[in-house]
């Protein structure tokens, strides 16, 4: 069905999809076994589960702008970091390592023909 209803992002338990073709009100969904059921609507209970939408919609919304900044503690904030700093320790180890690595480079031979 290629229909008119908005594509919105949905509240994961919403379980059904929207949709208008040809003047007409469709829901889809899935049942427990994954087969998809498509059945016309009337326009009152297509209203209806239209609202539902937007008030999740809404909700979702409000809880990405406010609501979820406020339940997030240290350990998920640093779940999120795209890189999460190292340790005093890790750092230290290493900078031990690297500088072992770099007198061992030094130790080398150096190669004499050149190549």
């Amino acid at each position: 069905m290629d229909g008119k209803h908005p594509k919105r992002r949905k509240d994961k338990y919403n379980p059904y999809t929207l949709n208008v073709a040809d003047g007409k009100f469709y829901l889809s969904f899935r049942d427990g076994t994954g087969a998809l059921h498509e059945m016309e609507i009337d326009s009152a209970l297509y209203e209806t589960l239209n609202a539902f939408e937007l008030d999740d919609l809404s909700y979702l919304n409000e809880w990405d702008r406010h609501i979820e900044h406020s339940e997030l503690s240290e350990e998920t904030l640093e779940q999120r970091m795209w890189r999460a700093s190292p340790s005093v320790e890790e750092a230290v180890y290493r900078r031990m390592q690297y500088e072992r690595l770099y007198q061992a480079i030094d130790r080398l031979p150096k190669d004499s023909d050149g190549g």
